[in-house]
């Protein structure tokens, strides 16, 4: 399979220094721990659905299921037959909406954009959507998407040149940095979160 979490890939050396390797890791653990739940509530269900079962399943609702978003309210759904549709994000001629009543959901071929006998294309990605989020759901990348990445760069008040140094970031990054170093021990990352943006 091509799909992250059920990849016989060593994703470990494929992905090296990637923070989507712990992305994939944290989701495998995550859903290990909802079919521990699904067992606990249902305890007929781990004695008929494996484990690997339940990955695969999962796997394959969440590779072939889009969304609708209307407002700020976004549904998952998954639709026979449009679901083998294949994907690109630029330049697609089909396009999801709906037929005017708010329960309905139709696929419409853009004007002028599909000649007879072309292959049908629509987007599975959302806007702005990065291809580390869009790879994990679906399995390959799309070199259009944004890429995400994030430089760590240590700088500690004994380097020399700290002074100077210091002042290439945002005064409250220093605060903030100076202050979790203060504490003694604490995973700066792990205290903030992963997005945070200060970095030990």
């Amino acid at each position: 399979g091509h799909l992250p979490l059920l990849t016989t890939l060593d994703l470990d050396s494929v992905l090296r220094g990637s923070p989507l390797l712990a992305d994939i890791a944290k989701h495998k653990r995550d859903l290990e721990s909802l079919y521990e739940e699904i067992g606990w509530d249902l305890p007929e269900f781990s004695k008929l659905v494996t484990l690997e079962d339940f990955m695969r399943t999962y796997c394959m609702v969440e590779s072939h299921s889009h969304a609708k978003h209307e407002g700020n309210v976004t549904s998952p759904m998954m639709m026979p037959l449009l679901d083998l549709i294949n994907h690109r994000s630029r330049g697609e001629n089909l396009r999801l909406g709906t037929t005017g009543d708010a329960d309905s959901l139709a696929a419409h071929v853009m004007r002028n954009a599909v000649a007879a006998g072309e292959e049908l294309f629509f987007t599975y990605s959302d806007p702005n959507e990065a291809s580390s989020t869009f790879f994990k759901q679906f399995g390959f990348v799309d070199e259009h998407l944004q890429v995400v990445s994030k430089v760590a760069i240590p700088l500690r008040p004994h380097h020399p040149g700290y002074e100077d140094k210091r002042l290439l970031f945002e005064e409250s990054l220093v605060r903030a940095k100076l202050a979790l170093e203060r504490l003694g021990g604490v995973d700066v990352e792990e205290y903030l979160g992963p997005d945070s943006g200060v970095r030990d």
